[in-house]
């Protein structure tokens, strides 16, 4: 919880270059699930829990607004689970542009000059195969399975996007 343990943490790692970001499963600069648990009102449930969830989403990008930064978007269920049961492409996009909505409003720039990354881990990366829609300007953060092997590499194309592609590893 780099952002609530100390105030001064993110003025300090700005200060020293250091852009800060979260993991595939911690959106819009917010720890989840350990600071939802502590800060967050109701269930992790985007379903059942939109408004509370985005005004937590909103706080994590006003709090984070003074420094440099990679945003990630997307969302996991609560402990890094599936989002739902099913396969949900329209509630995940429908995230997705709530996401950038907050940013843009919180921002006050272009929505295409904040940094932002979309990890396309576990079904994430299903969804994505089957049309889930990724604005240009988003880096594509591929990974591996958690026991070392690489999933999939970024193609050509999604090396050429405005914001790029990568690889991480466990």
């Amino acid at each position: 919880m780099f952002a609530v343990d100390d105030d001064q943490n993110q003025f300090f790692a700005d200060y020293y270059g250091v852009v800060m970001g979260t993991s595939h499963q911690e959106p819009m600069m917010r720890s989840t699930p350990n600071e939802f648990s502590y800060e967050g009102n109701g269930t992790w449930n985007y379903e059942t829990n939109a408004d509370n969830i985005n005004a937590y989403w909103k706080e994590g990008i006003q709090r984070a607004k003074p420094y440099e930064s990679l945003i990630t978007i997307g969302m996991r269920g609560f402990g890094d689970m599936p989002l739902s049961e099913n396969e949900n492409i329209q509630l995940l996009q429908s995230i997705v542009n709530t996401q950038q909505d907050i940013i843009t409003s919180v921002m006050g720039v272009p929505i295409e000059t904040v940094p932002q990354l979309w990890c396309l881990y576990e079904e994430v990366e299903g969804y994505y195969d089957d049309g889930l829609e990724v604005p240009d300007y988003v880096t594509l953060l591929w990974t591996d399975d958690t026991w070392g092997n690489i999933r999939r590499y970024p193609t050509q194309s999604e090396r050429n996007r405005t914001g790029g592609a990568g690889v991480y590893y466990h």
